[in-house]
């Protein structure tokens, strides 16, 4: 009885290599294809992305007996490194590392430029620094990235960059400070350097607001106080703000001039008899403005005393 057996004699694996078409893409735009050669007989093509099996998708084409790897549309995710990795059954061989640079954005790192006011400015990399910062660069910043691979660029929406004066102490001119009451009228003007500066006016440590009698105009820098009363004597100041300083003006008095009214006359001490050779007081009380002038009288007659008691 006689049979036969078939003897294949396999060639191990070897020298292993991977040859890309390309290896610069731009993301979103370009593909590549990786063709991977060997030495060696009934051989099976694997493909690694770092450490992962490559397989077909969408974007991922594995042809040729599984020896060609084309990528459409690479991304960054498509970097690698890859590596083709061949085997059969009695040996196996990995190719070396493959990379692709894949142009993102933004890769290769891109190249910032910043711009005032659509202005360019000779300042260059990711960061601007503005140092002891001064009123003629406020504006609008915007910066814009280039990428040298993929000559494209994109520049970002603007940022608002806002330098103030220092508001100084304001100064406080008025009109008239002698004032009838219920007749004058009186008009104080504050003035201050600085930028965007905001007012307001306080009557002994009181917010002044506008009324009937009282007018605040010009951007509450002028206000006028229209037939005065003994109550708006102050003293009056100016408050001035912005967003990075304040300042206060000195007090202003006003004289307002009224009176003499509602006089009194009280006895002190009160009784209806005194005993001969005791002392007594009479006080005088009236509302005046400024202090008025007392005289006194004795059953009708002038005396010399000119003080209030």
């Amino acid at each position: 009885m006689t049979g036969s057996i078939r003897l294949e004699v396999l060639v191990p694996v070897s020298n292993v290599v991977v040859t890309p078409n390309t290896t610069d893409l731009e993301e979103f735009k370009d593909s590549v294809r990786l063709s991977c050669s060997s030495s060696g007989s009934s051989r099976s093509f694997l493909w690694l992305n770092s450490s992962s099996e490559v397989t077909a998708s969408d974007r991922v084409q594995l042809t040729d007996g599984n020896s060609s790897l084309t990528i459409v549309s690479g991304t960054r995710y498509d970097q690698g490194p890859f590596r083709c990795h061949v085997s059969n059954p009695v040996s196996s061989a990995t190719s070396g590392s493959i990379l692709l640079s894949i142009s993102s954005d933004s890769r290769p790192a891109a190249l910032f430029y910043w711009f005032l006011n659509g202005d360019k400015l000779s300042d260059t990399g990711p960061e601007l620094k503005l140092m002891n910062i001064q009123m003629s660069q406020s504006g609008n910043y915007s910066c814009q990235a280039f990428n040298e691979k993929t000559l494209r660029y994109e520049t970002s929406q603007s940022s608002v960059v806002s330098v103030l004066e220092r508001v100084l102490p304001p100064v406080v001119t008025v009109s008239n400070t002698d004032l009838e009451e219920f007749k004058d009228s009186v008009r104080l003007s504050c003035s201050s350097s600085g930028s965007s500066p905001s007012f307001l006016w306080l009557n002994n440590n009181t917010e002044v607001t506008a009324s009937d009698r009282v007018q605040l105009t010009d951007g509450d820098s002028t206000l006028t106080i229209v037939s005065v009363t003994r109550y708006d004597q102050g003293p009056f100041m100016c408050h001035v703000t912005n967003p990075v300083s304040n300042g206060n003006s000195d007090p202003v008095n006003l004289l307002v001039i009224y009176g003499p009214e509602n006089i009194n006359l009280t006895l002190s001490p009160s009784q209806e008899y005194y005993d001969e050779g005791s002392d007594v007081s009479l006080i005088c009380s009236v509302a005046s403005g400024p202090v008025p002038v007392f005289k006194w009288f004795l059953n009708g007659d002038l005396l010399s005393d000119i003080w209030p008691s």
